[in-house]
């Protein structure tokens, strides 16, 4: 890219849009946002010891991840744990290894690719103190024969030594792993053993938590009116009132209040004007720019200049940002396209104390159509067995090429045949589709989304048409039958030919089955076409039986698992799967 300096007036008028880009830089409605919500900016950290960064995004079309960067570098992202959600939480943590002063940022995406304006912080990272590292807490013996024991992990909010105001409430977090054997069930709690308690209760609730894993726990807390440095200690309690576990506390500085002092008025110096600096762009990942600058002295605002030409269509459009503001973010670019950004700051009044431009280019483009699965989400997210489902699957083509007629599917794990699928006649280049169906699901599977699943599409990246979901259908205790798999060969028969059907019955339960039979059957009454004796099934285990049968006419099928009801199950409501057979002429 080459770079220049230009002094003039500002462009009067905004210029005229030639065209608008599938998904370009021009403005889209209700953006992403984030903010830092702690540590405070100023904070000071020190080296080798863990920052706890931790952020709030919103975006209407969904968050799909949030980026971390520290002095510019990304250093991490994060995706919500579950789907896209329109607001997200995240804590993201860093450790510095280098004393000075570092600027930290975090951007989220949304869906659609759009990115946020950067929310930014400095910290102060200073040499680290030397502490006594505390010895572990020995284990208590818990009710069964497991122990109880906890170990501290982090603070998530009010770090040690926080100024907090006279009077003033605060929310405290500590992040504590149960590093027992015992699972932390309702009823354990956060008790108050010594020191400060800062007008908080004497116990709180602790979230159920496996043993091995993480639980974050609050209490609202008020900052003593008197100055002075409090410090409460607390520790966890189990259900029968036993104490285990390290001791975490709350420690915090009420600070005297400094003498009023009369402000002496000094005469105002102006600063002297100086103009932006040092633009940059840097084409990022998702095909949009950032570009940033080195803050103006002087200005009251800034105006920029943007244009772009791709593929013979192009845009050109100018507007305000305020004061201070050294970045910029476009929204996604096309492949093989030129552009220039200008920035300029303008002081009071609106004369123009400087600007500073960038030229730049966008990689040759690589032609050809390209689809991945842009969404896959169920619901209910917590189905029992039996459960129907209902299925979103997005597909997406984000290449510069149309693509023809695919085919989408969607099943369960590694099972052969399609729980769902669906004929897509072409899609648009930038363009996608939105598709559904709904499902009985037995069991806990990952559900796998497959966009062009026979490969008719010659695609440029053949890699990432595949994504995947979690069902987390809970187990059964007892015995529970059910049909995993019901398919006949071939799937398309015509009328008299002999068809080979496939059934498999699956004891998902924790206890083996007794003697049942299986049948399968297809049109109108209870006349089994084919049925099976089965004298026992273990548990999580399964028997997989085939016939032959002539068929003459279009039918939906059925077949059921402990069809006598033989068999006491945990779940008696879903030993029946359908299948339609059509039979051609």
């Amino acid at each position: 890219m080459k770079q220049r300096n230009l002094w003039g007036m500002a462009l009067a008028a905004v210029f005229l849009v030639v065209a608008v880009l599938a998904c370009g830089p021009g403005p889209r409605g209700e953006g992403p946002s984030i903010t830092i919500t702690n540590p405070a900016s100023g904070t000071a950290v020190a080296v080798g010891e863990e920052v706890q960064i931790v952020s709030t995004a919103a975006a209407d079309a969904g968050v799909a991840r949030v980026e971390l960067s520290i002095n510019g570098q990304v250093v991490r992202a994060d995706e919500p744990p579950e789907g896209n959600p329109t607001t997200f939480s995240v804590v993201q943590p860093w450790t510095p290894m280098v004393e000075g002063e570092v600027t930290v940022s975090v951007v989220a995406y949304d869906t659609e690719g759009e990115a946020s304006d950067p929310a930014t912080i400095t910290l102060r990272v200073e040499a680290g103190v030397a502490e006594i590292t505390p010895t572990p807490e020995p284990d208590v013996e818990g009710e069964g024969g497991c122990t109880l024991n906890a170990a501290y992990v982090a603070d998530v909010t009010v770090p040690d030594d926080t100024e907090m105001a006279p009077g003033e409430s605060f929310v405290k977090t500590w992040r504590v792993r149960n590093s027992g054997t015992c699972d932390w069930e309702p009823g354990f709690s956060l008790v108050f053993v010594g020191g400060d308690q800062m007008g908080g209760p004497a116990e709180v609730a602790v979230p159920a938590t496996a043993a091995g894993s993480t639980a974050d726990v609050s209490i609202n807390l008020v900052a003593p009116d008197e100055p002075g440095t409090y410090r409460g200690d607390w520790r966890l309690q189990s259900d029968t009132g036993l104490l285990f576990g390290s001791t975490i506390y709350v420690r915090i500085v009420v600070p005297e209040e400094e003498p009023t002092e009369e402000p002496t008025e000094e005469p105002t110096e102006e600063p002297t004007p100086v103009p932006p600096a040092n633009l940059q762009m840097e084409l990022r990942a998702d095909g949009s720019a950032q570009f940033t600058w080195e803050d103006a002295v002087g200005e009251a605002q800034y105006r920029y200049e943007f244009s772009f030409v791709a593929g013979g269509l192009g845009a050109a459009y100018t507007e305000s940002l305020p004061a201070d503001t050294t970045s910029w973010n476009s929204g996604v670019l096309d492949c093989g396209g030129t552009g220039s950004f200008t920035i300029i700051a303008l002081a009071e009044g609106g004369a123009e104390i400087g600007r500073d431009t960038v030229d730049f280019d966008t990689p040759v483009c690589e032609t050809g159509p390209d689809l991945y699965i842009s969404e896959l989400s169920i619901d209910p997210p917590d189905p029992q067995s039996g459960d129907t489902i209902h299925v979103r699957v997005g597909t997406y083509n984000q290449g510069n090429e149309g693509a023809g007629s695919y085919r989408v599917t969607f099943r369960y794990g590694s099972i052969p045949s399609y729980v769902c699928e669906w004929e897509v006649g072409s899609t648009v280049a930038r363009g996608g589709r939105i598709l559904t169906c709904d499902a009985v699901v037995y069991d806990a599977f990952t559900g796998v989304a497959t966009t062009d699943v026979d490969d008719a599409v010659d695609e440029t990246d053949e890699g990432n048409n595949t994504a995947q979901i979690e069902i987390p259908v809970p187990p059964a205790t007892g015995v529970d039958l059910y049909i995993s798999e019901l398919s006949v060969t071939p799937a398309d028969p015509h009328s008299g030919d002999t068809v080979r059907a496939r059934v498999a019955v699956y004891n998902r339960g924790s206890t083996a089955a007794g003697h049942f039979w299986v049948m399968w059957r297809y049109g109108i009454g209870d006349f089994d076409v084919c049925s099976w004796e089965v004298t026992s099934l273990a548990a999580r285990g399964g028997r997989v039986f085939t016939c032959e049968v002539d068929m003459f006419s279009s039918y939906d099928t059925t077949a059921t698992a402990d069809v006598r009801t033989d068999v006491a199950e945990a779940v008696e409501t879903n030993n029946e799967r359908t299948f339609h057979v059509e039979v051609q002429p």
